[in-house]
């Protein structure tokens, strides 16, 4: 073969060689132009592939957090009715149970099983909440509940030791629109799980979450319920029900876009939603299940992804692939989705987008490269060809373009790759020469494309508005964008690179933040839309979202981090204004029963609230309409023509403002109501009308208490002028402001005499005094009170009346004046004055009687102990002498039989003369002979009785002492006769001018106002006669006792030193 080549002319070798030298020249080229594509090409791919990656993260994340704020937003609102209700509960006097029970038959919430069961009846202030399930009829408490917290409330029993609730009073509806009483939540589920509310509940704890609710799932509070000895008795519930809140959000995932035909969706997770469309695409799909839905190759595509969905944590993300074919499409297609996981409302939460959406920009990048990597192939295989072909013609004229060429293709190696070979000649070798400036050309302008296409993606890394970074692990950065150096408050990249060493301590406000998304991403690979604090350079603290991923070398080994961060400072604080401003607005158009409304007059459509709808009865779905048909809706026939000229004119611009009332018919009911409309027009820049707002109340209670206030005041008015009492109203300085006739014919005055005037001048002066002191507690205290005293009145001299004051308050309950109704009552005040006259000469005729047969008692045991006594003494003292003497023996017999007549004759002066008037009394006091009877009753009855005394019972006189002693004896004689006791307290206490007896026994007790009854055959001596004798000495009785509780009798007297005693002692 050399010696082949050796043999060969000059210009064949001449040829071979330029042939063989462009070959090899072209190849090289080729393959470093498609090198350096390929490398291009990857890096684009990269960069695209993390946008898309973190627009799906953003968009998924960004869905996540508006259902979290929402739920947070509900169940703060949820805790506040919690609160409302329990002080509506304890205002209504709080939770007790009766010892009345009551039949239930019961209904598990779950199972539908009923049973049957006796219960207490629940009381809330003491009454009995009933168990009416009619909505229509009032139920106490929980109908206030709702009625201001504006949700459904209910009130359960506890039914046994294992837990069970039954609701007992609910605003929560049956599917038949009856109150849900009778049904209760059973401690453990149907699946044999603890229910979570019970469990809650018995441990003391107020559960806040998502609840089954008869029918429904709910956004709950629930709290226990506890007596007053604090044992557990039930349990107050306030719920929102959740699928009124997903209506809220509704609209803002079916409006998020992803991609041309990437949309979000939301799946249920574990409950009975499981695998049923919450929100769909458009929401043609809403509460369509898709659980068995399984792509072309038998695969459970849809419960693949919520298995997956439903083991996420909180904040974290998971990617699906799988077929999915749309209603109305030909064919599956691969779809990619990203995943979360809501578990408070068990919602899955997707973003889907198919792939050959995303493939499309991986298209554009290849083709490019496939058309440059043509291009050069095509362009190194003409100069092949062409220098194969005229090499052998144009040998002897090859070797200086060949050189030319030769020195071209050596500067374009070293990169300058604008050369061209200047040859002139018209054969083959101009030829080659020119094709091989074109070829040079050509790789130039690839390269400029590829330099091109480099910038345009340098320019989205350095014009993103996403601030992109890497990192070492150790916290040091790498690269980063203008926008990351902006974020932190620095001038430049290369300024935050230099100036921040360790982003751990210098960015991170928290710097357990870090580690924690270091541990993620070693971890998991990656960590998405983790939000943090960062501090800036100039110290100000701001929130951001950081998505990032671990990048690897060749072999592996974590390299750095990478990833992008958003400042979503002012979205975190207008998304907390935007909750506080819907949730205000909201709150406001309840409260105050408006709603409010927005007209497009170019569009002609009208927009309504959700407060609105509520007070015109329309559906919470009425959409958007014209105005004429809205008018056809709501207003009255009568008044539509008038509605429609006032908002003409305000179109046309006759009136800026409008201030309208007129009717409107409730869509849902018929009813007509009267309704307050204002509106203001907005124009645009060049005055031209373009919108009206407006707002409208609901203001037929307020007409029709206009009207039964004007038909009251006439009605009022008659009746006060034409009634024979007194009537007139005075202002808190006690100015008169009204008279009637009759309280002028009464103090014989006119009405010009009277009004403007202080009724005090029409008083007598001695009542002045006590007057004021009663005007100012009413003034103090404004309350319905009743004063008698004199007036003048006129000819007729001093009359007697008794006025009826009523306090009159204003909407806030602030005092206006009082009104006064007056009675003249002379006749029955000088009846009542000669009754009292007589009762007093009774009492004190009573109380002489009383002393009187004291002191003829004392008489008699004086007589009978002094004269009779000594007279028997004397005589048994003969007998005992004569007993000495032996000449009577023979009768001394008859002298025994004589002897022991006079001593039981002694024995029974004694004893009478005790009973009469007790000698102890006066010999050593009243308050020892009350001990000594009390020592001598526990003696003969066995009772036990214990004695107790306090203060100086010497002030006490001799004949009180006396009476009072044998009321003490009666009250223990009664015991031993009728109570049945086994233990008796006395106790004396003498204060200044009053004793106090206290009998108290642990018997079978009474009814004390059948034993005080006349002629009672129970009352022994007659409790009826001790309580008419202790009233005529001025004093009182007092009865405590109860069948089988023993009683306790307390008897009070004035101690009066100066009554007339006996002197001396029995």
């Amino acid at each position: 073969m050399l010696t082949f080549l050796r043999d060969l002319r000059l210009h064949v070798k001449v040829s071979l060689l330029g042939a063989v030298s462009v070959l090899i020249t072209a190849v090289a080229l080729v393959a470093l132009a498609v090198w350096q594509s390929g490398q291009y090409h990857a890096l684009a791919q990269r960069e695209v592939d993390t946008l898309i990656n973190a627009d799906l993260d953003h968009i998924t994340q960004g869905v996540y957090n508006l259902v979290r704020s929402e739920n947070d937003a509900i169940q703060q609102q949820i805790d506040y009715n919690l609160n409302a209700a329990r002080h509506i509960l304890s205002e209504a006097g709080g939770i007790s149970l009766s010892t009345e029970t009551e039949p239930w038959t019961t209904v598990n919430q779950f199972t539908g099983k009923p049973s049957s069961i006796q219960l207490p009846r629940m009381l809330v202030g003491g009454r009995w909440l009933g168990r009416d399930t009619d909505p229509a009829a009032k139920t106490v408490v929980v109908d206030k509940m709702t009625r201001l917290i504006g949700e459904t409330a209910t009130i359960f029993q506890r039914m046994n030791g294992q837990g069970d609730m039954l609701r007992v009073a609910t605003t929560v509806r049956t599917v038949e629109g009856k109150r849900a009483i009778g049904t209760f939540i059973p401690a453990v589920n149907p699946d044999g799980a603890s229910n979570p509310v019970i469990s809650a509940i018995l441990r003391g704890k107020t559960y806040h979450g998502r609840a089954y609710v008869v029918n429904a799932w709910y956004l709950t509070a629930y709290e226990p319920i506890r007596d007053r000895s604090g044992r557990l008795v039930g349990m107050l519930y306030v719920g929102v029900k959740q699928e009124s809140v997903e209506s809220l959000l509704r609209q803002a995932v079916l409006q998020t876009n992803v991609g041309k035909t990437g949309y979000v969706f939301v799946l249920g997770g574990k409950g009975e939603q499981r695998g049923r469309y919450v929100i769909s695409q458009h929401g043609r799909r809403d509460g369509e299940s898709i659980w068995e839905t399984r792509d072309r190759d038998g695969r459970p595509v849809i419960q693949e992804l919520i298995k997956k969905s439903t083991r996420l944590k909180q904040g974290e993300l998971a990617t699906e692939r799988y077929l999915w074919q749309n209603p109305g499409e030909p064919r599956p297609r691969w779809k990619i989705a990203r995943l979360a996981y809501f578990e408070p409302w068990d919602w899955v939460i997707g973003t889907s987008v198919y792939e050959d959406e995303l493939q499309a920009y991986q298209k554009v990048l290849s083709g490019g490269r496939v058309r440059m990597t043509s291009y050069m192939g095509v362009a190194g295989l003409a100069i092949i060809l062409l220098v194969g072909l005229l090499g052998v013609l144009v040998a002897r004229t090859i070797a200086r373009p060949v050189n030319q060429m030769k020195e071209a293709v050596e500067t374009i190696i070293e990169g300058d790759l604008n050369q061209t070979v200047e040859v002139r000649s018209r054969d083959e070798i101009g030829t080659l020469a020119r094709a091989f400036n074109v070829m040079t050309g050509r790789l130039a302008r690839t390269m400029e494309e590829l330099r091109e296409s480099e910038e345009k993606y340098r320019g989205i890394f350095e014009q993103a508005v996403e601030g992109l970074f890497q990192t070492t692990f150790e916290g040091s950065f790498l690269s980063v964008n203008p926008a990351m150096a902006r974020i932190a408050g620095y001038d430049s990249p290369d300024e935050l690179i230099s100036c921040v060493r360790d982003v751990r301590r210098q960015l991170y406000v928290n710097p357990e933040d870090r580690d924690a998304i270091t541990a993620s991403i070693l971890e998991q690979g990656e960590v998405l839309g983790r939000e943090v604090q960062f501090r800036r350079k100039d110290g100000r603290k701001i929130w951001v979202s950081i998505s990032a991923r671990m990048v690897r070398d060749e072999s592996g080994a974590p390299l750095c981090i990478e990833g992008y961060l958003v400042d979503i400072t002012e979205q975190r604080l207008a998304e907390e204004a935007l909750h506080k401003s819907e949730a205000l607005m909201a709150e406001a158009e309840r409260v105050a029963g408006w709603g409010s409304w927005e007209l497009d007059i170019a569009g002609d459509t009208i927009y309504v609230s959700d407060g609105l709808k509520r007070l015109a009865g329309l559906p919470p779905d009425y959409p958007p309409v014209p105005l004429d048909d809205f008018i056809t809706d709501t207003v009255h026939p009568d008044d539509r023509g008038v509605r429609r000229r006032n908002l003409d004119e305000v179109i046309r611009g006759v009136a800026t403002q409008y201030d309208h009332e007129f009717r409107i018919i409730r869509r849902d009911t018929g009813q007509v109501r009267i309704w307050h409309g204002v509106r203001e027009v907005q124009a645009d820049a060049s005055g031209i009308p373009v919108r009206i707002i407006g707002t409208d109340r609901d203001i037929t209670e307020q007409r029709l208490a206009e009207e039964a206030l004007r038909e009251s005041e006439a009605r009022y008015r008659a009746l006060v002028e034409n009634q024979v009492e007194a009537v007139c109203r005075w202002l808190p300085d006690t100015t008169l402001t009204y008279v009637n006739e009759a309280y002028c014919r009464l103090l014989g005055k006119s009405r010009e005499d009277l009004l403007g005037k202080s009724f005090l001048d029409f008083i007598a002066t001695e009542n002045i005094r006590d007057l004021m002191r009663h005007v100012r507690s009413l003034i103090n205290h404004p309350r319905l009170a009743y004063y008698e005293h004199e007036v003048s009145s006129g000819d007729k001299g001093p009359v007697w009346v008794r006025w009826s004051d009523c306090p009159i308050l204003d909407g806030k309950g602030d005092l206006q004046e009082f009104q006064l109704v007056g009675m003249d009552i002379t006749d029955r005040k000088v009846a009542e004055l000669a009754l009292i006259s007589q009762r007093e000469q009774l009492r004190k005729l009573a109380t002489e009687l009383a002393m009187t047969e004291e002191r003829e008692r004392q008489n008699i045991a004086t007589e009978l102990h002094d004269t009779v006594g000594q007279k028997l003494a004397a005589a048994k003292m003969k007998l005992d002498a004569l007993a000495g003497n032996p000449d009577c023996c023979n009768t001394c017999g008859d002298l025994v039989k004589a002897y022991n007549l006079i001593l039981q004759a002694i024995t029974c002066i004694r004893s009478l003369t005790f009973e009469i008037s007790p000698p102890i009394l006066y010999m050593i006091g009243f308050d020892a002979a009350v001990q000594s009877l009390c020592e001598k009753f526990e003696e003969e009855s066995g009772i036990i009785v214990d004695f107790a005394e306090e203060g100086e019972t010497k002030s006490i006189g001799k004949n009180l002492r006396g009476t009072l002693y044998r009321m003490v004896r009666e009250l223990l004689h009664n015991i031993e006769k009728h109570a049945g006791a086994e233990h008796v307290s006395v106790s004396l206490s003498c204060f200044a001018d009053t004793i106090e007896i206290s009998v108290e026994d642990n018997g079978s007790g009474f009814d004390a106002a059948q034993v005080l009854m006349p002629g009672n055959k129970n009352n022994c001596i007659g409790l009826f006669s001790i309580k008419q004798r202790i009233e005529y000495l001025g004093g009182s009785m007092a009865i405590a006792s109860q069948p089988g509780a023993g009683s306790r009798i307390t008897l009070r007297v004035p101690v009066n030193p100066e009554r007339p005693e006996v002197q001396g002692g029995a």
